[in-house]
């Protein structure tokens, strides 16, 4: 399966990622930029897409099945005072 999937560098999202890959998903990953790793290892690399969420163009997310959201608010530095 084509999956898009938000929240790929947090704590549910990395476990998620490292699942979806071992299964043979295909993966679209969106991070804020390059610098923001996985939470824990991965063997395989998904196919990342370094861009905030609204600057995310239409046809960067076709031939898609499905978008896993799994990105959310942080209470860590620097996003706990958004």
């Amino acid at each position: 399966m084509k999956i898009i999937l938000t929240g790929a560098t947090g704590f549910i999202g990395s476990n998620f990622l490292k699942h979806a890959i071992s299964k043979n998903h295909q993966i679209l990953a969106i991070r804020r930029n390059k610098n923001s790793q996985p939470k824990i290892y991965l063997e395989k690399e998904p196919l990342w897409l370094n861009k905030e969420i609204d600057e995310i163009n239409s046809d960067e997310l076709k031939g898609y099945e499905c978008v896993i959201h799994l990105a959310a608010h942080s209470a860590n530095t620097p996003y706990d005072n958004i």
